[in-house]
């Protein structure tokens, strides 16, 4: 069933949130170098996104820290949110200066939790991810515990998308677009690790004391899937909407890692961690 209460509490407090970026001025920006590096930060100080990005074996990321936020932290947010809204200085996708020796485009739309990006290979954490940890008392094997998974994204697929396209899922071993996601052969779909762990200790956000994952769902086409679903063009709101009643329809071992979107310069989404339909973004504890 999906939350809705979950997911309007979400789109409010993105609302707000997004509605304040224009706000940012150039004597409020950060650099990406600025931002603690999350190996060299204690995991108390981790946002929620950021264990989750953990979990899921995906870096490049870095929060934002929550002594940055300033005052804003603790406004009452627009629309009569309780959860606060923050600082468009800091969350701004216009108010974060591009990494040293790199220009303003090579960041441009990547926004809270910046993610390097250089002139290689794409990485995991410019590529929308969906990743499950199934619970150990409903598969007995890694090859149930992906046919589980694949049934609980497709049922839920087919819940919230009235428009859906053809796509070949395949469980893997690794996230999308990671190095070691063929094994050292030819990136080809044949050569891809397939999932093959058995049940192992969970993750401390899944509730399951074992579980098989993180199981990478590669070949989804959730992006494409919210954009059709929503009305209008370039509807990156609506889309985002879709993406979280997705996430709200999934049990909560599954997670939807979903990157920044721009429609213009003052109408931007920031990337998150999507978990039971609540998004969550990076800025540190």
């Amino acid at each position: 069933m999906i939350h809705c209460s979950k997911i309007k509490l979400t789109l409010a407090l993105t609302a707000a949130l997004t509605a304040l970026v224009g706000c940012s001025s150039p004597g409020n920006t950060v650099t990406f170098d600025q931002l603690p590096d999350p190996a060299a930060t204690p995991k108390a100080k981790w946002s929620d996104a950021m264990v989750y990005m953990n979990a899921m074996q995906i870096s490049g990321m870095r929060d934002v820290p929550r002594e940055m936020m300033g005052d804003a932290s603790s406004q009452p947010a627009q629309g009569g949110n309780s959860t606060g809204v923050l600082d468009a200085a800091t969350y701004g996708v216009g108010a974060v200066a591009p990494p040293s020796g790199m220009s303003g485009g090579a960041v441009a739309g990547v926004g809270l939790g910046l993610l390097l990006l250089g002139g290689g290979p794409t990485q995991p954490a410019q590529l929308p991810q969906v990743v499950a940890w199934v619970p150990s008392d409903l598969a007995s094997s890694p090859e149930e515990a992906v046919q589980v998974a694949l049934n609980e994204f497709n049922k839920s697929r087919a819940a919230v998308f009235q428009k859906q396209l053809p796509q070949e899922l395949i469980a893997t071993a690794y996230p999308e677009s990671d190095s070691r996601s063929f094994g050292g052969k030819m990136p080809k779909a044949s050569n891809l690790v397939l999932f093959s762990e058995e049940a192992k200790e969970s993750p401390a956000f899944i509730s399951a004391p074992k579980s098989y994952g993180p199981i990478h769902i590669v070949g989804h086409k959730v992006t494409e899937e919210s954009i059709i679903n929503a009305s209008g063009f370039r509807n990156i709101h609506g889309s985002r909407a879709n993406t979280v009643a997705l996430s709200a329809s999934l049990p909560d071992w599954f997670l939807i890692y979903v990157t920044s979107a721009t429609r213009s310069k003052s109408d931007k989404l920031p990337p998150a961690v999507l978990r039971s339909g609540m998004s969550n973004y990076f800025i540190g504890k």
